[in-house]
């Protein structure tokens, strides 16, 4: 008359849920500029999820925080970094170049500050979560890096920072899930199968 499950898949159940909670019920994930000493966390993370192809190198890094120390922002959780997301604003030609795939990577003297009253255009360079977390604590950490960029595009803003544009490129199935879920116009790269801006 009842259903009986075996202990072991109970306690591994009820660990999984333990976690989860601990996780969420202590949140203590901050949203915060990055540091040089911080990028080559966010080296690794890039290359565990895309390979050393697909992972902007230090130096290049290094540079773009130099260019505007207000581009590049780290998630963390309890000292540890988790995730991390990079947009700038681009020199207008560079910009077209990058997003029709004329051009690979962005010299540091291509991207701008954000001033006011000047009107920008962003390009997302790279959101990323670090990997080996389970799906909704990955998908909980993606939601802060979007959350903790709107708060920051929100006080550009109340500074007179003017944004017309905000551009991606992307050819892995969760970033262009993104860029559509967040009502972005999607368009092919030419010569690039599979990518999109």
């Amino acid at each position: 008359k009842h259903s009986l499950y075996p202990k072991s898949e109970i306690d591994k159940f009820a660990a999984s849920i333990k976690t989860l909670m601990e996780q969420y019920g202590r949140e203590t994930s901050s949203f915060e500029k990055a540091t040089p000493d911080d990028l080559q966390a966010e080296v690794e993370i890039d290359i565990s999820l895309y390979g050393n192809k697909g992972t902007t190198p230090l130096e290049a890094r290094l540079t773009r925080l130099q260019a505007n120390p207000e581009g590049n922002y780290v998630l963390r959780n309890e000292g540890e970094i988790v995730g991390h997301i990079s947009f700038y604003p681009v020199e207008p030609i560079t910009l077209r170049e990058a997003t029709t795939g004329e051009r690979h990577g962005i010299p540091a003297d291509k991207i701008l500050l954000f001033e006011p009253e000047k009107p920008l255009s962003i390009l997302i360079f790279v959101i990323s979560v670090k990997s080996g977390f389970p799906p909704d604590v990955t998908n909980h950490y993606g939601q802060r890096l979007i959350a903790g960029t709107v708060h920051i595009l929100k006080q550009l803003g109340e500074r007179g920072v003017e944004i017309e544009n905000i551009y991606a490129t992307s050819r892995t199935a969760s970033g262009i899930k993104l860029c559509r879920k967040l009502g972005m116009l999607e368009e092919a790269i030419p010569n690039e199968k599979g990518r999109y801006r």
